[in-house]
């Protein structure tokens, strides 16, 4: 599954990035990337993602969350 066009929140700060997963791993993040054939995309713009995320407080903090 690749999501796309989403808003990262990390330790490092907040970015928009595509991710791209398979069995609910993490395979690879990064700006545009391509879906690979048949596999499944999704739309996420507008959302904050955070992998591994336990505590959402840093959410409240990212810059990206205001727009």
């Amino acid at each position: 599954m690749l999501l796309k066009n989403g808003i990262v929140v990390s330790g490092s700060g907040c970015t928009r990035q595509d991710i791209r997963m398979d069995e609910g791993r993490i395979l690879q993040t990064g700006a545009g990337l391509n879906p690979l054939e048949g596999e499944e995309v999704m739309d996420v713009s507008g959302c904050l993602v955070a992998p591994g995320g336990i505590d959402a407080t840093p959410i409240s903090t990212c810059p990206a969350a205001a727009s």
